[in-house]
């Protein structure tokens, strides 16, 4: 494949990226991988910024659902976020477009979106609530 045709294609993946969440994501995971076959380093960077924005947000979402001051938010949302991964992922993370509909409306749903965004799990409370303190502004 040419790198011409390759960027062509890279730009037709992107474009379909925007079309709906879980289309997006695999959209995404594809077009990281082309990109990472043809060396677009600038690009690999790009997406993996959108999925850690998409994750960040989703974080700042289950904290808002969460009781009590912002440090203890913080450290409530670490735990659930282990305990989640720990336990229920394991049977959620099938489920490729929407979450299952027995967390939907739950702090559930929202870190099961932030797994499904494919950027690192963050469960540090120290770095959560740097992530959260941001998503203020």
């Amino acid at each position: 494949m040419s790198n011409a045709s390759a960027n062509t294609l890279l730009d037709d993946l992107l474009e379909a990226a925007d079309v709906a969440s879980e289309r997006h994501r695999i959209a995404i995971l594809a077009v990281t991988d082309l990109a990472r076959t043809v060396g677009d380093r600038k690009r690999q960077k790009a997406l993996h910024g959108r999925a850690v924005r998409a994750r960040n947000s989703h974080y700042c979402n289950a904290a808002a659902m969460l009781p009590g001051f912002p440090g203890q938010r913080t450290d409530a949302l670490a735990r659930l976020i282990v305990k989640y991964q720990e336990g229920a992922w394991k049977r959620h993370a099938h489920c490729t477009s929407e979450p299952p509909a027995e967390i939907i409306g739950k702090i559930e749903e929202h870190i099961w979106r932030s797994l499904k965004t494919g950027a690192r799990a963050i469960t540090s409370s120290r770095h959560l609530d740097n992530i959260l303190s941001q998503g203020k502004k």
